[in-house]
């Protein structure tokens, strides 16, 4: 018998910052002229290089956030090691919640930018960004191993031992490089260096995550046993 996943008030949060997307998107559908081109992509210098017709613009990130919504929802359903998530379930929620919040406040930027309102988006995304890592990087070290959450490499999935010190120390370095880029943000760096600290940050945790997950997994005594029994 599966063990149901307490996904609490997600559904409900979730529903509401979609809700607040959708005001805000209606809020930017009566102040910008039918015949603007709303800006969705800005370089490095934290200027607007890519625009799009105002409704595409409008409902985008408010789709974006449905479906990702939608997904997490599913995930409870499908996830084969129904207990382990059961016993993530608060690491589950505040990573469900925080990518759907980041999205939120994306759209409203969005909005606020099209509406005449300057200021360096490039900057205000990563400091979003970096709060998300720190939030996620405070929990995913307390998860149990599962196929559809958390730091999944072949490793991790067939060592418990492995899941546990890979999902601890990218938990931590997440937190660093979220704490790293939010420093950075206050010191004033912009453009290239802050998009060269984020995405080398990611690729360093990515990587980094990757061969430590193949290192302890290697050392791991009980592998064996894992292979040949109950993955579980």
């Amino acid at each position: 018998m599966s063990t149901r996943v307490n996904l609490g008030r997600v559904p409900a949060i979730g529903v509401g910052l979609v809700v607040v997307m959708l005001l805000v998107s209606a809020y930017g559908a009566v102040v910008i002229p039918n015949d603007a081109p709303v800006a969705i992509h800005w370089g490095v210098n934290g200027q607007a290089d890519g625009y799009v017709a105002k409704w595409p613009a409008l409902l985008l990130l408010p789709a974006t956030g449905i479906v990702l919504l939608g997904i997490f929802l599913l995930v409870p359903r499908v996830e084969p090691r129904q207990e382990h998530l059961a016993r993530s379930a608060p690491a589950y929620r505040a990573t469900t919640l925080a990518p759907l919040a980041l999205i939120a406040v994306l759209q409203v930027l969005v909005v606020a930018y099209a509406v005449g309102v300057r200021f360096d988006m490039a900057a205000a995304v990563s400091a979003g960004v970096g709060v998300v890592f720190i939030v996620i990087g405070n929990y995913v070290g307390k998860t149990q191993s599962m196929f559809l959450f958390g730091v999944r490499t072949p490793w991790t999935l067939s060592s418990e031992r492995a899941w546990a010190l890979t999902n601890r120390l990218t938990g931590r370095l997440l937190v660093l490089l979220g704490i790293a880029i939010e420093v950075v943000i206050l010191l004033g760096a912009r453009g290239t260096v802050l998009v060269s600290v984020l995405l080398g940050g990611v690729a360093l945790v990515a990587v980094g995550s990757t061969v430590y997950s193949y290192l302890v997994w290697r050392a791991d005594p009980t592998r064996s046993q894992r292979e040949e029994g109950n993955p579980r």
